[in-house]
């Protein structure tokens, strides 16, 4: 026999999830436990206006167009501010981890 959970209950659990140390915690944002509490609240589905909402393949194809894009763009500015010795190499790693970011994107579109 299942237990019927009311909405407040399934925001608690959520919340307790996203708290943990777990892999829900590793794979979904703030944000996203934010959106689903209140697509619990207003009956929508769970995953509605969060980035794990799949793509339609046209979609999917357009953003990893403009994601590759993005990437020649910062891979340039790594190779220009390498060679520039004014430039702090902090902004250098931040710009790389900003390229490693978009690639994890991309792979999970």
């Amino acid at each position: 026999m299942t237990k019927n959970m009311t909405k407040d209950e399934e925001i608690h659990q959520l919340r307790e999830l996203f708290e943990a140390d777990s892999y829900f915690s590793d794979e979904f944002s703030e944000q996203d436990v934010d959106q689903m509490c209140q697509n619990i609240q207003n009956d929508h589905p769970l995953l509605l206006n969060t980035r794990w909402v799949k793509f339609s393949k046209k979609q999917r194809q357009l953003v990893k167009e403009l994601i590759k894009e993005k990437i020649t763009s910062l891979t340039k500015t790594i190779e220009n501010a390498e060679n520039d010795s004014h430039v702090d190499s902090a902004k250098i790693i931040l710009i790389k981890e900003e390229c490693i970011d978009l690639i994890f994107a991309s792979n999970h579109l």
